[in-house]
């Protein structure tokens, strides 16, 4: 790197005449006096000159290019020529720039998660009253690239339905309706899916519109609420190019059984990045027996509970019935596909019910992680 400065001098260059009976080509330089770099002047302006070489070639300079220089312009002098025009002159300066966009985008896209970088935040414009909701202006990356999303202003959403909202690598938005607390619909073509609006007679309240809040209870199904990801697994509004937490599923009411075989009332659809590690965690605030002894036995399960494969298990018990515990367990897993589905199974080790307590601040789930 040398600090170097030109004088005024070198606003205007002088080309020298050619009467050699054929066209030259005059190689220009910023030629670099290694001497003066060593020991420049204050003002460096003594560092560099410019420096012509006529040569017979265009791409090659056979006349007396310096040791130490920077080639700026190639200027071809016709035999007998009384000017030089800019159509004569070829820019031949070194052009530094950075990987190509697709270079970019696939490194990003190699390191990080498509995700909701800012904005697209959805309300509805009038709760209680009215099915318009408006979103605003946002910025996602999809595959690497960046995404501008222009602010949605009043959109109508139809009535009695889940509207699932995707914005696509070109940052066109696509509405999907389906029936209230019916399956996701299929995610659109490369799109990230950044919220599902609510709707009955309106947009009742600001639960009503999921951005994949651990919070929100609709839409819900089976008595499980839709929150972090949909029921195919998709994250809803991930904000996380990291992506951390791949899927949840809570229980926001009590549940028991008093049968032998395993019952299930959790479950969990994730898409998991392929040859990556997972967690799955299993925690309940309170959970007892209404037995003397009788254990209460927890299992996670990929697959069906009772038919796919367990892959962990806790238990606890107390010597009283009735006595309420707590109770965590978490597994690290390498999942053999993309898609899957984890569920929990609860069931009474002996003759007893058993009940897992949920309630909105103590609520029992299972949460997916990256590890």
């Amino acid at each position: 790197m040398l600090r170097v400065s030109m004088t005024a001098t070198y606003t205007s260059y002088a080309i020298s005449a050619n009467s050699s009976g054929s066209t030259k080509y005059d190689w220009v330089y910023l030629k670099v006096d290694p001497t003066k770099a060593n020991n420049p002047a204050s003002d460096a302006s003594d560092v560099t000159a410019l420096f012509t070489s006529r040569s017979s070639s265009n791409s090659v300079d056979n006349g007396t290019p310096p040791t130490y220089g920077i080639l700026l312009a190639v200027v071809t002098v016709a035999n007998g020529a009384s000017s030089i025009t800019n159509a004569n002159i070829t820019d031949s300066r070194t052009q530094s720039t950075l990987a190509s966009p697709a270079g970019l985008s696939n490194r990003t896209s190699e390191t990080s998660f498509d995700f909701v970088a800012s904005g697209c935040v959805w309300s509805g414009d009038s709760y209680g009253a009215s099915l318009n909701g408006s979103m605003t202006a946002g910025v996602v990356y999809i595959g690497g690239v960046r995404v501008a999303v222009s602010a949605i202003s009043a959109h109508p959403f139809t009535a009695s339905k889940d509207t699932y909202v995707d914005v696509d690598n070109t940052g066109v938005i696509t509405y999907t309706a389906v029936a209230n607390n019916a399956a996701s619909p299929a995610l659109a073509a490369n799109s990230i899916r950044i919220g599902i609006i609510v709707s009955g007679a309106n947009i009742a309240a600001a639960t009503s519109i999921n951005q994949g809040q651990e919070t929100r209870v609709l839409p819900i199904a089976s008595s499980i609420p839709y929150a972090v990801t949909d029921s195919l697994g998709n994250l809803i509004c991930p904000r996380d190019p990291n992506r951390k937490i791949l899927g949840y599923r809570q229980i926001l009411s009590d549940i028991s059984t008093s049968s032998a075989n395993t019952a299930t009332n959790i479950s969990v659809p994730v898409i998991v990045p392929t040859g990556r590690k997972i967690k799955l965690t299993f925690s309940c605030s309170q959970a007892y027996s209404s037995a003397n002894s009788t254990q209460v036995m927890i299992t996670i399960w990929d697959g069906t509970v009772g038919s796919g494969t367990a892959i962990a298990s806790g238990r606890f018990g107390t010597a009283a019935a009735n006595q309420n515990c707590g109770i965590t367990f978490s597994v690290p897993v390498t999942p053999s596909a993309s898609s899957k589905t984890y569920n929990i199974g609860y069931q009474p080790v002996g003759a007893a019910t058993v009940h897992i307590v949920g309630a909105a601040t103590e609520p029992a789930g299972l949460l997916v992680e990256l590890v």
